[in-house]
């Protein structure tokens, strides 16, 4: 197994200049005094965090509700369905 570091992470996005950046989180707004603007965190593809997410593996789906339809109702695709 490779070892979970931004360069393999879904989250990474290299540039051609080194200044790599994750896109886990929303940016962060600076001001400077006399402007206002946001910034990615820049990183290097051997930093890791706790957040690491394999670029394959899309996020876990919540589990869907229990169905409440009572047997044996026509909308439980039994054959007693009713259309």
């Amino acid at each position: 197994m490779n070892t979970p570091t931004c360069a393999n992470c879904r989250f990474f996005l290299p540039d051609d200049f080194g200044n790599d950046t994750c896109r886990r989180h929303a940016p962060t707004t600076i001001f400077d005094g006399r402007t206002l603007g946001t910034v990615w965190p820049v990183v290097t593809s051997a930093h890791w965090c706790g957040d690491h997410q394999l670029p394959d593996i899309p996020p876990p789906l919540p589990p869907l509700p229990p169905s409440h339809t009572p047997p044996n109702h026509p909308l439980d695709g039994g054959e007693g369905q009713v259309f």
